[in-house]
């Protein structure tokens, strides 16, 4: 990822190539993958309106390929209040159609300052629908911090709510919207783009391994993550990735991506599958979490 938005598209256009030589459904991006991940990215009306030229010129790549996508980007995003900005990831089927997008919660202050936060407790979690010609399953879609950031902003761990609101069938999301509940959350995706090349490098790596790991055994849900091979800034570095890429299947990771420049990878999965790798492991039903309210 780079702060030339063509290089983006040239980048994610070869991506798109990729998954449909590998037969793939979904190509998941990471975090600001199409924009550039950085305060300044559409400030401007004119890069915003670049922006949004290479969005339909990528929209139509993919659905030319039958690929759907899971986009991170950052976006000016027309709401009822007016034109808003947002850290994303717009979701597309096969057929190109938008199926909607997951705004970031919970942002990273000095960083994400420009954008605004998902209003949890007015829009509750949103659950996308995906599928393919033999699967349908549910995904909420994690932007970076959403995984493993609640406890700087002392609110809800938004996988483990989400785990508790669909699956458990408890409310703890207070004003959720009441016909989704019923859609059992099959699959987490996570988008992330972190800092690296510091000093405490190996100490953020294993907190994201473990909130990874952890959430995807408390919860039953696996965790699709990718993040972002740069510099938050755009620089190209030999630094491992902030967090591990892959797949995450009841804490154990199923895939094993090299952390050093751009990588793909694909995993294929049914939801019989993934029920299978749980079969064994008892309902965390007994445990607490805090409902959301403010």
């Amino acid at each position: 990822m780079k702060r030339n938005v063509n290089n983006q598209i040239k980048l994610i256009k070869e991506s798109i190539d990729w998954a449909s030589e590998n037969n793939c459904d979904f190509l998941v991006t990471p975090e600001g993958s199409l924009s550039g991940y950085y305060p300044q990215a559409i400030m401007s009306a004119e890069a915003n309106e670049g922006l949004m030229a290479v969005l339909s010129e990528i929209e139509e790549y993919s659905k030319n390929l039958k690929i759907g996508l899971c986009l991170g980007t950052l976006f000016h995003d027309l709401e009822e209040i007016g034109y808003v900005k947002r850290n994303q990831i717009r979701f597309y089927d096969k057929e190109g159609t938008f199926l909607g997008a997951t705004n970031k919660t919970y942002l990273i202050k000095g960083w994400d300052g420009n954008f605004l936060a998902h209003d949890l407790k007015k829009a509750g979690i949103k659950v996308i629908k995906l599928e393919t010609e033999k699967e349908q399953f549910n995904a909420v879609g994690l932007i970076c911090n959403d995984l493993w950031g609640s406890i700087w902003e002392s609110e809800v761990s938004l996988p483990w709510a989400a785990y508790g609101t669909f699956n458990l069938g408890r409310e703890s999301i207070n004003t959720v919207d009441k016909t989704t509940l019923s859609n059992k959350v099959h699959l987490f995706i996570h988008s992330t783009n972190g800092g690296r090349g510091n000093k405490d490098d190996e100490l953020y790596n294993d907190w994201h391994d473990a909130h990874l790991r952890m959430m995807s055994f408390m919860t039953k849900i696996p965790i699709i993550t990718v993040d972002n091979c740069n510099l938050m800034t755009g620089e190209a570095t030999n630094c491992p990735t902030s967090s591990e890429s892959g797949v995450i299947i009841n804490s154990k990771w199923h895939t094993k991506v090299p952390r050093v420049g751009k990588q793909y990878f694909y995993f294929d999965f049914t939801t019989e599958y993934i029920e299978s790798c749980y079969e064994d492991e008892p309902d965390h039903q007994g445990l607490t979490y805090k409902p959301y309210s403010r």
